[in-house]
């Protein structure tokens, strides 16, 4: 629930500081019939506040921070910890990834061996360590 209040011309702050008005509130959403909506007299204030003429500049600005020497202490080894756990993580990281590719490239040379004998259309005198096989039914 909203309304307006609109001036016909301007206001002079300097003459009056305040307004009194005395309005009519309709509630027009309860009901589609002039005659059955519900309204009320109702007193609002309109206080004026005077707007500059010419802009706020801000000519001269200073932030200054003097952390005590805990603070500073406490930063520096949080740091440090970070930084160690980050290179730990990324020495893991780096193992993993290289041990990891050497390994599917191993797998990926143990396969063509199985791809060209299945090729073939036998297995016989290839040593599988471990692997069973399933062919397709022709």
């Amino acid at each position: 629930p909203a309304g307006e209040i609109r001036v016909v011309g301007p206001l002079d702050s300097e003459q009056h500081k305040s307004y009194r008005l005395t309005v009519r509130l309709t509630d027009i959403h309860n009901d589609l019939d002039p005659a059955k909506r519900r309204s009320r007299l109702c007193d609002v204030t309109v206080h004026l506040q005077t707007l500059r003429k010419e802009p706020l500049v801000v000519v001269r600005t200073e932030a200054v921070w003097h952390p005590p020497a805990w603070f500073v202490a406490v930063l520096t080894v949080s740091g440090a910890l970070l930084l160690a756990a980050l290179g730990c993580m990324a020495r893991t990281l780096l193992a993993w990834w290289h041990w990891g590719c050497s390994g599917h490239a191993r797998e990926k040379t143990r396969a063509q061996p199985l791809q060209v004998a299945l090729a073939a259309g036998g297995t016989s005198g290839l040593q599988l360590p471990q692997c069973s096989i399933l062919r397709a039914q022709e």
